[in-house]
């Protein structure tokens, strides 16, 4: 094996490049699976998660957003993740806060985690969008898990206008909201 460094720098250069290249190839292949691979071997997701996921791949987003039922045009890319879920569900369940503040909610697959992760724990969403509060409501009942919103309370309006409304204390923050508001959400 020569030493790069003595070479030319326009082999250097190459050989480097190329070294780069396999490099940044193997860990995109390790990482890229990674997520599958951590859901497909979880079996956190439970029967309230099951069913909010399940209706998110099945709702016609864009036959919703044609017909003006919702305020904006979705996609299930919108959603939490299903590792990141599963990782909230077992942060809620290792930190039992008592209540949890997620900003931005969609269909509620996050905040379903949260409920999920804890018997006690309250979750108080913030979300814009009317339809998506019914959407939830209406999933966890057909499934069976309404007795969840009981302890879920979800607040309409834009999340600016909402933090300033909301009393008492929370244990835990989620953010997955309009991410240019990220910096004004904790302020």
């Amino acid at each position: 094996d020569a030493n790069v460094c003595m070479l030319p720098t326009s082999t250097k250069w190459s050989v480097l490049s190329s070294r780069m290249e396999g490099l940044v190839a193997e860990l995109s292949e390790l990482v890229s699976n990674q997520d599958a691979y951590c859901v497909s071997h979880s079996r956190a997701e439970g029967k309230a998660m099951c069913a909010v996921r399940e209706k998110m791949l099945s709702t016609p987003w864009a036959d919703e957003w044609a017909q003006r039922r919702t305020m904006f045009s979705y996609g299930e890319e919108m959603s939490t993740d299903p590792l990141e879920a599963v990782f909230l569900k077992q942060l809620v369940f290792m930190a039992k806060p008592r209540r949890v503040l997620e900003i931005g909610m969609f269909v509620g697959y996050g905040a379903v985690a949260m409920l999920e992760g804890s018997p006690t724990a309250q979750v108080v969403s913030l979300e814009i969008d009317p339809y998506l509060k019914d959407w939830l409501r209406s999933c966890l009942s057909d499934a069976g898990c309404a007795e969840l919103t009981q302890r879920h309370e979800v607040m309409l309006g834009p999340a600016l206008e909402s933090l300033p409304k909301l009393t008492g204390e929370f244990d835990m923050i989620f953010v997955d909201a309009n991410k240019a508001e990220y910096k004004a959400y904790v302020e």
